[in-house]
């Protein structure tokens, strides 16, 4: 590279700063700020609902031992547990299954909106 060929390269990476200043001095301190605190109620309420979400979906799926025993005893007395742990085996194989049809949802559609959906 020639020395001009470097001035022109400095000149143009010193115009896109000044650019990107004007940009932010344009918009003022909002500029700068992010769209939600890091620290704020907002971002709890995410968590806590992320949290009760997944203790939902996936709690069901791991407690199944539970309603097996309530299965056995109470409600098919008949059946074999090997006929009623299907019961929980399908559960989990559609929650897998459709979690890959949600997901490509969720990348389109607003995700609260699919919670809420979900939760009807």
């Amino acid at each position: 590279m020639s020395d001009t060929d470097i001035t022109v390269i400095k000149n143009n990476a010193e115009k896109q700063q000044q650019a990107s200043g004007d940009h932010a001095a344009a918009g003022g301190a909002d500029a700068a700020k992010p769209a939600h605190e890091l620290d704020s109620k907002f971002g709890w309420l995410v968590v806590f609902g992320s949290f009760f979400s997944l203790m939902l979906s996936i709690g069901t799926t791991t407690t199944y031992g539970i309603y097996l025993q309530e299965y056995k005893l109470v409600e098919f007395p008949n059946a074999s547990s090997s006929f009623l742990s299907w019961i929980g085996t399908l559960q989990f194989v559609m929650m897998c299954f459709f979690g890959i049809g949600v997901s490509v949802l969720c990348e389109r559609v607003d995700t609260r909106i699919l919670s809420g959906i979900g939760a009807l």
